[in-house]
């Protein structure tokens, strides 16, 4: 669950939340947030059937992979 002072920062914005969620994922992977990106995600699935679900499933495995004990 994303906590509610980044769902107000999300908020605050003119973009579709969907691209706002997808682009804030792929910001926290990249600084190995692995909870926050899949949070932002499950969040993004929950809000919407936009055109980013397959990339939102994509990287949601990819957090899941970073995260697992048998990573490589």
């Amino acid at each position: 669950m994303v906590p509610r002072v980044h769902r107000q920062l999300l908020a605050v914005t003119t973009e579709p939340i969907d691209d706002v969620l997808v682009e804030a994922a792929l910001a926290a992977r990249t600084k190995g947030d692995v909870g926050l990106g899949i949070d932002l995600l499950a969040e993004f699935a929950g809000a919407t059937k936009g055109e980013r679900m397959d990339e939102a499933a994509f990287v949601t495995a990819q957090l899941l992979e970073a995260d697992s004990p048998f990573a490589i």
